[in-house]
C-alpha cells in the first residue's frame, strides 16, 4: 500500500511544483536592482518581487521598459500627468528618468515592487535564473523513474528474463 502511494505521488508531486511555477510567473516577476540608482531602499543585490498590473499610485515602487530600452527599469512613480503619463525617478538620482520613446505610458508599466529581498544577488543567479532548467531536470528524473517502475511490475524477474532471451542456434 505505502509502495503504492509513493509511486502514485510521484505525478501529483511534478503537477503540483509545475501549477505553483506557472501560477507565480503569470502574477509575479523576479528582477535584480543592477544599480544604486534606489539606495538606500534598494541597494545593488536586491531581488524585487514585482506584481504584474499597470494599477500604479503616486510613491510607489514601479518596473516599465519601453519598447526601445533593452531592459526594464525599476524606479519610484513620482507623478501622474494631466495627459496621463508617468513620472519616475531613482531614489538616489537628482533627476527625473528621460524616456526615449517619449512620455512614459501605463501600458509601458510591467508592475509594481511588492516585496524586496536586500543583498540576495549570490543566491538570485545561483537559483532562480536556473529554476526552469532545474524544473525540466526534475520532471524528466521523476518522469523516468515513474514510467521506469511501471514498465517492470509488467517483466518477469531479471533471472527469468535473462533464461527466456537464450540465443538462437544458427
Amino acid at each position: 500500500m505505502k509502495k503504492l502511494l509513493s509511486e502514485a505521488m510521484l505525478p501529483l508531486v511534478a503537477f503540483v511544483a509545475i501549477v505553483v511555477v506557472l501560477v507565480f510567473s503569470a502574477f509575479f516577476k523576479i528582477a535584480v536592482i543592477q544599480t544604486g540608482s534606489m539606495e538606500p531602499v534598494m541597494p545593488p543585490g536586491t531581488i524585487a518581487i514585482i506584481q504584474n498590473t499597470d494599477d500604479v499610485k503616486v510613491g510607489e515602487i514601479v518596473t516599465y521598459q519601453q519598447d526601445s530600452m533593452p531592459t526594464a527599469t525599476t524606479h519610484r512613480l513620482l507623478r501622474i500627468n494631466e495627459d496621463g503619463s508617468l513620472q519616475t525617478r531613482g531614489d538616489a538620482n537628482s533627476f527625473e528618468d528621460a524616456y526615449q520613446d517619449g512620455p512614459l505610458q501605463k501600458s509601458d508599466v510591467i508592475g509594481k515592487v511588492v516585496v524586496t529581498f536586500p543583498f540576495f544577488t549570490a543566491f538570485y543567479w545561483t537559483t532562480y535564473r536556473a529554476l526552469f532548467s532545474v524544473i525540466i531536470v526534475c520532471l524528466t528524473v521523476i518522469a523516468l523513474i515513474y514510467f521506469n517502475r511501471k514498465e517492470k511490475k509488467g517483466l518477469p524477474s531479471d533471472t527469468k528474463q535473462e533464461e527466456t532471451l537464450a540465443p538462437t542456434p544458427v
